[in-house]
């Protein structure tokens, strides 16, 4: 999902961290690899525009928004 001319700098909010880690060994390129991330049930975008957030999560073990 796209959101048109939205904030840039919008503060990322992690909610209710899971007890999982993830790799992400893309290409062949190891500067763009990331290893042991954190992962969560849920992130929230604050102000994505003015007064509105932007909030992904997890039910179901589906992604919701």
């Amino acid at each position: 999902m796209k959101f048109v001319e939205a904030n840039e700098n919008a503060q990322i909010i992690p909610d209710k961290k899971i007890d999982t880690r993830n790799n992400y060994f893309l290409g062949n390129d190891p500067t763009k690899w990331a290893a042991d991330c954190r992962v969560f049930q849920a992130v929230t975008y604050k102000n994505i525009y003015p007064n509105i957030d932007a909030r992904y999560y997890i039910e179901n073990k589906r992604l919701k928004y």
